[in-house]
C-alpha cells in the first residue's frame, strides 16, 4: 500500500501517510482496512472514506461466497472435496500464523508461585488441582 500511494502515484507524503498508520495501529481492529478507509476520508473525506472501506472489503466478500457456493453445490464430488479436504490445513495455517508465540521464561515454563497460590480449585472438590501449564 506504502509503495503504491506513497512512491508511485504520490497521492501522499511520507509523513502523511506514516501519521494515518500510526493512528491506524492504535485501533483495534485490522490495520490494513483502516489505513484504507482513513486514506479514503483523507482524499475525499466521508464518501471517499465509504467507499475505500466498502471496496476494501468487497473481493473478500466475493471470495467467501463463491467458495460457499462452490462448496455447498459440489462439495460431495470427490475432486472438489478433496480440494476443500486440502485448504483446511492451509486455512488453520493461516488463522493461526499471527497469533502470539508463548513467551519464554527460562525453561520455558512460566513461573509458579508456592503453595497454594500456585494451584487452582475448580468445582466442588476439596483437593487442589495443578495449573494448567504444569
Amino acid at each position: 500500500m506504502h509503495d503504491e500511494l506513497v512512491t508511485r502515484r504520490r497521492w501522499f507524503s511520507e509523513q502523511r501517510f506514516l501519521h494515518a498508520l500510526n493512528y491506524c495501529m492504535l485501533l483495534p481492529e485490522p490495520e490494513a482496512q483502516q489505513l484504507a478507509t482513513s486514506l479514503g476520508w483523507l482524499m475525499h473525506r466521508t464518501w471517499g472514506g465509504i467507499a475505500a472501506g466498502v471496496l476494501f472489503v468487497l473481493p473478500s466478500l466475493f471470495i467467501l461466497v463463491a467458495l460457499s457456493w462452490v462448496y455447498l453445490r459440489f462439495g460431495q464430488v470427490g475432486p472438489v472435496a478433496a480440494v476443500f479436504w486440502g485448504l483446511k490445513p492451509a486455512v488453520t495455517a493461516v488463522v493461526l500464523q499471527p497469533a502470539p508465540a508463548p513467551a519464554p521464561h527460562g525453561g520455558g515454563v512460566p513461573p509458579r508461585p508456592p503453595g497454594w497460590a500456585g494451584r487452582w480449585r475448580w468445582g466442588p472438590w476439596p483437593w487442589p488441582r495443578p495449573a494448567p501449564w504444569r
